[in-house]
């Protein structure tokens, strides 16, 4: 009797813990619910409007536009619009539920308590550090990230499906690629290690089959990848791609049938032998031909293109966002990434070669992706690295190497609550965990067009600091505008006839290349007219974001007549309406010089008369420096401006594209200087400069110099 009521009473404790479970399940699930972006004014809620707006308009990305978002891009950053909100929405809802059963089964799988809680723990973390751009509850792509980071922690899945994972795996790099690149590069570089080593490993035990599983896996894997992406890499004309691809796989098998017929009349004792691989191997040569001059296709825009592009933009954000943040904090992260490298090796000797080479890859992205920007960025760092820690974990059999990482696993956790700590405020987390919250996140479930209501009204009322006085709208309505730098804001609070630059925020052209490619869209397609604002980031002097492009500008455009003076809303001042010249007010001249400099060496400007000295100013790395670069950041450059009135300042100024020509001879340092500039009136005269940098032993000792000079038109 007393055991049957013991059953009774543990039965009861049970259902309460699983009760209680799933209440705390789904209070979690519904309070850190993502919900859309609405629009407003500065420079993020610019770039999430934009990339949102480009698809609307059917914009190119990869040659209408370049940034670190793609044509899918608006699904996990933008802002959402009448036209995609239920898009938006519904694949955020998705992706969050998805990690959320994710984590659950892996949780269910684990035969530890211990690995248990600290999961729990990781992604709790996670979610109420949130990420830069997005705050409290983590952005859809590091959910994504996470997402495939845990089902890379099951055991034997791949070998179960040794060609059939890749290709899923290669479908969803294709896609992610797209929406936001370093995201694509996260799981297809990693996944490829993660098979190149299997593939090594059957070389080493000569397992033939082994071996061509592993071929065709990775084949799998590559040809998915840039199938999917070159699907939806114009979105408003997947459904065409998609048939295309479609014939490409029907016209491929057909030759792989065929080939395998041929092959079976001609010699029968190679068919014995292979007549399982001969049609695989003619069916993946042939749809490899298909797809390749699919995505070098330049009829419209090709995937090669937006690759290339993307990884320009990629490879200067390096030296031109660079910020040096708070020296403990990088050694804590450097800490961790020490443990985790010896979390890494502990594996490898457990036999996860292919497992520790995929974390090893993911590790070295996030510590580049939070360190190169040394601000709110590092919290993608302090919520990831957990994560990488405990999937080690999972792999460490023996006892006494587990015993100890244990303990390296709390300091990494305490070491990345501390990182994150800056982004972290316990009002705005509490708000998350409010009753009131998640009945509006449950609310919001059952009532999209409500929701949708409530995101437009909000935008709305956000715009109306940024709406122009009536006379300016009158003055450019329906007629192509640009915006410089970067209140991209103001065209949906103005009903604006946006036609962007390609880097369609001056900061973003990091290179010589992204300065060109606005540049030529600015010359070969002149906008009516330009708003412009004098202002950049990181101390930049505004005139050096974007060089070539700005010099354009300048010679082509003036203060618009009717609007001659500075137009102000509440939220945006000091704004500069431009119009297009007739004529260019810049000729060039006969001078011409060459030179070299070194570092904290001043130069003397040469200015006569009433003209435009610039210099394409050449910084070279040394052998230490390109290595540095490549495996952390380059330190910022700055030149120091001393002024003909006695006053001087110190800019920043990007290595990378500076080599297009800055203009060194008259330097506004204000708005009104700015304006007096434009308007043709050079004040603000530069006596010299000199270049300066933390570190001047990660770049060559001498600066080569190439100036050149316009005069100026009356």
């Amino acid at each position: 009797m007393n055991k049957l009521l013991s059953k009774i009473q543990m039965s009861k404790i049970s259902n309460i813990l699983t009760l209680i479970s799933i209440t705390l399940f789904l209070f979690i699930f519904f309070a850190f619910l993502p919900q859309p972006f609405s629009l407003g004014a500065s420079l993020d809620p610019g770039w999430s409007y934009a990339i949102s707006q480009a698809v609307e308009q059917k914009l190119l990305f990869g040659k209408d536009i370049v940034f670190t978002y793609g044509p899918l891009g608006y699904l996990v950053a933008g802002a959402s619009l009448e036209g995609n909100f239920l898009q938006i929405i519904l694949f955020r809802w998705l992706v969050y539920l998805l990690l959320f059963i994710v984590s659950i089964i892996r949780i269910l799988t684990m035969k530890n308590s211990i690995h248990r809680l600290l999961l729990v723990l990781t992604i709790l973390f996670a979610l109420i550090t949130g990420t830069p751009y997005v705050g409290v509850g983590m952005s859809t792509d590091y959910q994504i990230l996470f997402i495939y980071l845990l089902i890379l922690s099951f055991n034997n899945i791949f070998q179960k499906y040794p060609r059939l994972i890749p290709l899923f795996v290669g479908a969803v790099s294709g896609f992610c690629i797209l929406t936001k690149f370093s995201l694509g590069i996260y799981i297809f570089g990693s996944f490829l290690l993660f098979l190149l080593i299997n593939f090594l490993k059957g070389i080493k035990t000569k397992s033939e089959t082994e071996i061509i599983n592993n071929i065709f896996a990775i084949t799998n894997l590559v040809l998915a990848t840039l199938s999917v992406a070159w699907i939806f890499l114009i979105p408003n004309n997947f459904l065409t791609n998609f048939n295309s691809i479609i014939l490409k796989l029907s016209f491929s098998c057909i030759a792989g049938i065929s080939g395998w017929f041929l092959s079976n009349r001609v010699n029968q004792k190679y068919v014995q032998t292979y007549s399982n691989l001969l049609p695989w191997l003619i069916f993946y040569f042939v749809y490899s031909l298909l797809i390749a001059h699919a995505i070098f296709d330049d009829s419209s825009v090709s995937l090669i293109n937006y690759f290339k592009n993307s990884l320009e933009m990629s490879s200067g954000y390096s030296s031109a966002m660079s910020v040096v943040g708070n020296q403990f904090t990088l050694v804590l992260a450097i800490l961790e990434y020490i443990i985790i490298l010896i979390f890494l090796f502990l594996i490898l000797q457990e036999g996860y070669l292919n497992l520790s080479l995929s974390l090893l890859f993911i590790l070295f992205i996030c510590f580049k992706h939070g360190f190169v920007r040394q601000d709110g960025h590092v919290v993608v760092f302090a919520i990831t690295i957990p994560l990488i820690a405990l999937l080690c974990l999972l792999k460490i059999k023996k006892y006494r190497n587990l015993k100890i990482s244990y303990f390296f696993y709390c300091f990494i956790l305490i070491a990345s609550i501390f990182i994150a700590g800056s982004g972290l405020s316990p009002v705005v987390q509490g708000r998350k965990l409010l009753l009131n919250n998640v009945i509006h996140n449950i609310v919001s479930i059952s009532d999209l067009n409500g929701l949708k209501t409530e995101i437009i009204r909000k935008s709305k009322l956000d715009l109306v600091d940024l709406h122009l006085p009536n006379y300016v709208k009158k003055l450019v309505n329906k007629k192509t505008i640009d915006i410089i730098p970067w209140d991209i804001s103001l065209v949906p609070a103005n009903n604006l006839n946006w036609v962007p630059r390609p880097a369609f925020q001056s900061y973003s052209a990091y290179t010589n290349k992204l300065d060109n490619l606005n540049f030529e869209s600015m010359s070969k397609s002149p906008r009516d007219y330009i708003f412009y604002n004098f202002q950049s980031i990181d101390g930049r002097h505004p005139f050096f974001d974007e060089p070539k492009t700005f010099f354009y500008v300048f010679c082509n455009y003036q203060p618009s007549v009717d609007a001659p003076d500075f137009i102000n809303t509440p939220a945006l001042k000091n704004i500069v309406l431009l119009e297009k010249r007739k004529l260019s007010r810049c000729l060039p001249d006969s001078f011409s010089k060459k030179s070299s400099i070194s570092w904290n060496t001043p130069y003397s400007t040469e200015t006569v008369g009433e003209s435009i000295i610039r210099a394409k100013v050449k910084f070279q790395y040394s052998f230490i420096g390109k290595i540095y670069k490549t495996i952390f950041r380059s330190p910022p450059v700055m030149i120091k401006i001393n002024y003909v009135n006695g006053f001087h300042n110190t800019y920043r100024i990007i290595p990378e594209n500076s080599e297009n020509g800055v203009i060194v001879n008259y330097l506004p340092k204000d708005d009104n200087e700015a304006l007096s500039f434009l308007r043709g009136k050079l004040l603000a005269q530069v006596q010299s400069f000199s270049f300066q940098t933390s570190n001047s032993l990660l770049y060559a000792p001498k600066i080569e110099l190439s100036f050149s000079s316009d005069t100026l038109r009356n």
